[in-house]
């Protein structure tokens, strides 16, 4: 359900005009820097859920070479999934589940792995491509 009022507000966010008013706002932010590309994706994705970043994030990609920045925007949101607990819906419903099976998984034990391993996938993920 939460999911889905987020595509009802990035579809409001590009109707109402909001999104070209956001990208005429953000021009001191270089997108064509995959540092830089990288870092918002990744950030975005936890506040606002990989999909609805996606939705977002494709008013921004560079137009060179359009497969490499899709491919990196798909790595980037998915492995931003991985850092947190509530940064999926895929982790909560492990959570939940184990929860009901005795298992109880805390925020910060799950963030104990979550953080390095995204760290690590996306140093890997940003130098393979």
């Amino acid at each position: 359900m939460i999911e889905s009022g987020l595509f009802v507000i990035v579809d409001g966010v590009e109707q109402s005009g909001l999104m070209n008013w956001m990208i005429g706002q953000l021009t001191f932010v270089d997108f064509n820097n995959y540092g830089v590309f990288t870092t918002v994706t990744i950030i975005l994705s936890n506040i606002v859920s990989n999909v609805p970043a996606i939705l977002l994030l494709k008013f921004f990609l560079p137009s060179h070479d359009p497969s490499l920045w899709w491919t990196r925007m798909a790595l980037f949101t998915t492995v931003a999934g991985n850092l947190t607990i509530t940064d999926s819906f895929a982790n909560l419903i492990v959570v939940e589940t184990a929860k009901r099976n005795g298992i109880q998984i805390g925020f910060f034990d799950y963030f104990k792995v979550g953080f390095p391993l995204t760290v690590i996938i996306t140093i890997v993920g940003f130098f393979l491509l």
